[in-house]
């Protein structure tokens, strides 16, 4: 249901012909709705699911599985990772157009991904990542330097929080 809302939105767009510039615009309000929606998972997390769920919700939820796995206001967390796989791979897309988006944003979806556990999205998101780096293979190869620090403050930062977020909503 998630991939085909996704791909109907894709169609539509593409339908209306309404440019790349119209696209880039796009991306970025949808980089912004995930900044939004990290915070509302972080806090959910935090809180664990007693500020922002309905009651009934947070208890038909609760159970060992569920507990550590960030929902965001899409009370889904495999929605909410194929949102995030979705901006994800926006975001590459248009990095073969020359538009680019900052680490902060790459690290955030990486560790929001990590965060809802899903693993089809998880899947989904290695796939987009690999098919991307070999259609950006020369600017891969060119400027690997510059990239494996990127890499590195990623996988640090789904570390970190992945460490410390269960830390902190204990003591919370």
């Amino acid at each position: 249901r998630s991939v085909g809302l996704y791909y109907l939105l894709y169609v539509v767009l593409r339908q209306l012909g309404l440019g790349r510039e119209v696209g880039r615009k796009a991306l970025r309000v949808l980089q912004w709705v995930s900044w939004v929606l990290c915070g509302f998972g972080l806090i959910e997390r935090l809180c664990s699911k007693t500020v922002l769920f309905d009651p009934a919700f947070a208890l038909s939820i609760y159970s060992f599985e569920n507990i550590g796995r960030v929902y965001s206001l899409l009370y889904n967390p495999n929605t909410y990772g194929l949102f995030l796989v979705f901006v994800l791979t926006l975001s590459l897309y248009y990095r073969t157009e020359g538009v680019k988006t900052s680490l902060a944003v790459y690290i955030q979806l990486a560790v929001m991904l990590w965060l809802t556990m899903s693993r089809s999205s998880m899947i989904a998101a290695v796939a987009v990542v690999v098919f991307f780096g070999l259609i950006l293979w020369k600017q891969v190869l060119r400027n690997w330097k510059r990239l494996l620090p990127r890499i590195a403050a990623i996988v640090l930062s789904v570390t970190a929080v992945s460490a410390l977020l269960p830390m902190a909503a204990e003591a919370y």
